[in-house]
């Protein structure tokens, strides 16, 4: 519940852009008595404005998943000027959580009803050698990865598809629209990485993960390319493969006006 505010203090609808290593929590919402994102965010926010301030992300990032470019918006009665706020709330803030940058909105602002577009990244860590470094950041896998065939594959799903093969979908809402629209989807293999990059106007629960595991399959050499057209347009989870696990995803950047210009601008299709 969010307090009154102060007398003589205008309420400011402020914008939050936020870092974060997800490893020891359990995903962005609140849940009772289980550190998550949202939690630490709301608690720093009341120890700084000294009232009870809830924050809207612009989606759920699930346990174990990163962010470099998380949004949420909030409500706040305070005077601190809000090219100083980021620091002020960090300072209130653990270490693996971090507020980059703050800005005021106009008062309908909100940042998960107003998002028009993310931008999430897969990284596995392709050699022989587990990682120390990485290890909470990237999936690792000793195998050898053929990118070029991931690309191939990759290509099937970009545009508006129904993408009920690869989400796990909530059986109290089986009639919910499983249809996005994929802008981008690109497989790169950066030294030992492969890094895969997906942007879409919206994303289905465990959509990333299930999309890199099925990539992948293609990438070991377990599916020709084309299978991947063939379990979108069959609409059953069954035929896809399996959930990369959470440790190798973040969400990079969340996007409010319509990301499609940009991308045919840098030679994106």
């Amino acid at each position: 519940m969010t307090a009154r505010p102060a007398v003589g203090i205008p309420v400011r609808n402020l914008k939050a852009v936020i870092e974060y290593d997800g490893t020891r929590y359990l995903g962005w919402q609140i849940q009772a008595r289980r550190p998550t994102i949202q939690a630490e965010i709301e608690e720093a926010l009341t120890a700084l404005t000294g009232a009870a301030v809830r924050i809207h992300g612009s989606g759920r990032t699930d346990s174990g998943v990163h962010a470099a470019g998380q949004v949420a918006s909030f409500r706040v009665t305070s005077r601190i000027p809000t090219n100083r706020f980021a620091g002020a709330l960090n300072a209130h803030l653990p270490r693996d959580v971090s507020v980059l940058g703050v800005e005021e909105m106009e008062p309908d602002f909100h940042a998960r009803f107003h998002a028009r577009a993310k931008h999430y990244r897969y990284v596995i860590l392709n050699r022989r050698s587990r990682p120390a470094l990485d290890r909470d950041r990237a999936y690792h896998l000793a195998a050898p990865i053929s990118a070029p065939r991931m690309v191939e594959a990759a290509s099937f799903l970009v545009g508006r598809h129904d993408f009920r093969s690869f989400a796990t979908v909530d059986p109290a809402r089986r009639d919910a629209s499983c249809i996005r629209e994929m802008y981008r989807l690109e497989v790169d293999r950066i030294e030992d990485r492969v890094v895969m990059d997906f942007i879409a106007n919206g994303f289905l629960y465990n959509m990333v993960r299930c999309l890199a595991g099925s990539l992948l399959n293609v990438g070991l050499g377990k599916w020709d390319e084309v299978r991947i057209r063939e379990i979108l347009e069959a609409r059953d989870r069954r035929e896809a493969g399996p959930c990369l696990p959470a440790r190798g995803l973040t969400l990079m950047q969340v996007y409010y006006r319509d990301p499609r210009p940009d991308l045919v601008n840098s030679g994106v299709s």
